[in-house]
């Protein structure tokens, strides 16, 4: 597995972990922490903006373009795939117009 990959694979799980409701509970314990223990409150306020926000949120970013590169993929396959099924119906229908102007004859 090359470096990329570990890359691409961290960056997916880091979303699909902040992208959940037990993410937003564990954020929101964090932030109430201040209010049981005072003291606190300027750790909390630094990892709240300087780990969070400088390294998790690129990394979400990173997460959403692979997922949005994905969906692209995925998108650009559907269509090719759509394509195919309309050429097929245009040939099934010249051929039934044949017929019919063959039986009108």
């Amino acid at each position: 597995m090359n470096l990329s990959k570990i890359n691409d694979t961290i960056a997916l799980k880091t979303v699909a972990v902040m992208s959940s409701i037990w993410c937003v509970y564990a954020f929101l314990v964090w932030s109430m922490l201040p209010t049981v223990f005072p003291a606190a409150q300027d750790f909390v306020f630094y990892v709240s903006g300087g780990i969070i926000q400088l390294v998790a949120l690129p990394l979400i970013m990173v997460g959403q373009n692979l997922m949005g590169a994905a969906a692209e993929q995925r998108a650009q396959e559907d269509h090719e795939h759509l394509i195919e099924i309309l050429k097929d119906i245009q040939e099934d229908h010249q051929a039934l117009a044949e017929i019919v102007a063959s039986l009108k004859k």
